[in-house]
């Protein structure tokens, strides 16, 4: 289950609250959202060495169960490792607030995920915190955290049938 943590895809499912964004964002906020849907498709689909190559040299991700933030390489561990276990990763984001201050960003993001094959298999949402920091003209992923809860299907069937 940790390697299913570690990452943070998503299915849009029946689950809050990835509803239609509603803010108007800057041009720079907005560059920062095109670039996390960039991401979140290519990043996920490339694989191993694609994934990594969106991150800064110095990113640290402070996972829900971790007691300490990973740094890179125990991070490049996780990901290989991930990405050995599971067929497939889809990750959709909705981002809440985006803040840009020159070459930093920070949002905050509701996301769900859907991963399938593997122990983990199964659907995910949460929120997520990234800060992001500009290399060469190129956002990076300079940190991250979020919370993870697994979608229960039964449950949402029942949320939906009650109304």
């Amino acid at each position: 289950m940790r390697r299913a943590a570690l990452l943070v895809p998503v299915l849009f499912l029946a689950v809050p609250p990835l509803a239609a964004q509603e803010t108007e964002w800057s041009a720079d906020e907005q560059a920062v959202v095109e670039w996390l849907k960039t991401f979140n498709e290519e990043a996920y689909a490339g694989g191993t060495d694609e994934f990594l190559s969106w991150m800064h040299p110095e990113f640290t991700s402070w996972n829900y169960s971790d007691r300490t933030p990973l740094d890179l390489e125990s991070f490049t561990e996780s990901v290989a490792e991930f990405f050995e276990s599971f067929d497939s990763v889809r990750l959709g984001t909705r981002p809440v607030s985006v803040q840009v201050f020159d070459d930093v960003a920070v949002l905050h993001t509701w996301y769900r995920e859907a991963i399938t094959g593997g122990e983990g298999e199964g659907s995910y949402f949460g929120r997520w915190t990234l800060v992001l920091k500009k290399v060469d003209g190129d956002w990076k992923h300079l940190a991250w955290t979020w919370t993870q809860e697994k979608v229960d299907p039964e449950k949402v069937k029942k949320e939906k049938a009650d109304g």
